[in-house]
């Protein structure tokens, strides 16, 4: 369920998509 939650969150790529453009 933990897993789950985080996926739908899925702030983890949005960040690591702005940290590689940066």
């Amino acid at each position: 369920p933990n897993l789950i939650n985080k996926n739908q969150r899925g702030p983890s790529g949005l960040e690591n998509f702005l940290l590689e453009w940066m």
